[in-house]
This record gives structure tokens, sequence and C-alpha cells, in this order.
């Protein structure tokens, strides 16, 4: 600072060690996109994080329906049904098969009874961009029948289950028949059958 040069004599002091004032400054950042960056501790942010990968494969929900199989001889076997598609946008994984319940019964007033149920499952992928997850809300339901003849010939209930929560997306509803029991009454011409399954409701939550 020199105090002689015009404007400095009121801030130029080199008694009081006063030697100038800032005009103007700046800061320069380099950003090393092919870095790796280790934290050790934890990290609050108030904002969101916008990424081109977090690091996940995306999320998988699966989209199913009932089958049910059934006959008049003790032989067991199975069957399939056609479960309903992928939301919009969602990458189709193929369907596969479960088993839930089988049952065989011997009504000596009529004949035997041999019954099968299980879904038929498609797996739907939710990609990475999305930025979402799912969850499920259900409900379920029994059903019974007295002197039917086997517990194949018992229609499916049904319910409702609750909604999404608000902003959610509602992907859809599938009833799945998941128990199912016959009983004949050996000292009487009588048979007792149940059935019970559930509603599910498939949800997802997608990140801002």
């Amino acid at each position: 600072c020199i105090p002689q040069a015009p404007g400095n004599s009121g801030i130029c002091d080199v008694n009081n060690k006063t030697d100038g004032k800032i005009v103007a400054w700046s800061i320069k950042i380099q950003t090393l996109s092919n870095k790796k960056i280790a934290i050790n501790g934890d990290v609050y942010m108030s904002g969101n994080i916008y990424a081109a990968n977090l690091g996940n494969a995306g999320v998988v929900y699966k989209r199913a329906c009932t089958w049910r199989w059934s006959s008049t001889t003790w032989q067991i076997s199975k069957s399939s049904c056609t479960p309903p598609g992928c939301a919009s946008g969602h990458t189709d994984l193929g369907v596969s098969e479960r088993v839930y319940s089988t049952s065989n019964d011997y009504d000596p007033w009529h004949a035997w009874h041999g019954a099968s149920t299980g879904v038929s499952e498609r797996n739907c992928l939710i990609p990475p961009k999305e930025r979402a997850t799912v969850y499920e809300t259900s409900c379920s339901w029994v059903n019974s029948c007295y002197n039917c003849n086997g517990a194949y010939n018992i229609s499916m209930s049904s319910c409702t289950p609750p909604a999404c929560a608000s902003g959610h997306v509602d992907l859809g509803t599938q009833n799945l028949l998941t128990s199912m029991s016959m009983n004949t009454m050996y000292s009487q011409a009588h048979d007792h059958n149940t059935i019970g399954g559930n509603v599910t409701r498939i949800c997802e939550i997608k990140a801002p």
C-alpha cells in the first residue's frame, strides 16, 4: 500500500497496519469427474442427489394370476394362466410358475377328487433411471361350500385392498388363491370344502 498514491491516504496507515481494501475476489474450482471420493462418516444433505447412475440395477415387481386344476381321479397335475403385462416403460423378464396348494380326497358316494392351485408370475423390471421402489397393500378373503363335491367347485371370492398413498402410482391389483382343503365325512354322505386367498395392489413410489 502506497500512502502517497492518489486516493490511498484514507486506507493506508503504516502505523495502524491498515494496508488497503478488497475490491474483487474469485474462487476457481476444478471438477475431476473421473475420480472417486471416499466418505468415512455421515453425509447430511437438504437437497436432492442427481446422478446418471446411483449404482442400482432397478426394481423388480411381479404381476400374477391364479390357476386351478382338478379331476375326478386320485391323480394330481398343474395348470397355468397368463398374468397381466408390465406397466409401460418397464421390462418384461418372463413368466414363472408356483404351486401353492394340492388336495386329494375320496368321496365314496361320488368319486375321487384331485385338485391343485398356484400362480403364474410375470417379473417386471423398473429401470434404474426411474429411481423408484414398490410396495403392496392387500386384503384377504375366504369361501367354503357344503356338499359341493370338491373344492374346485367353489368360486373365488374377492375384496378391495387399500389404495396407494397420495402421489404414488397404482400398478394394478391381482387376486390370488393361496389355500385349499377338501374333507369328506365318511359316516354321512357329506363333504366340506374351503378356499382362501388375497387381493394385492402394487404401488410405485417415484423419486423426484
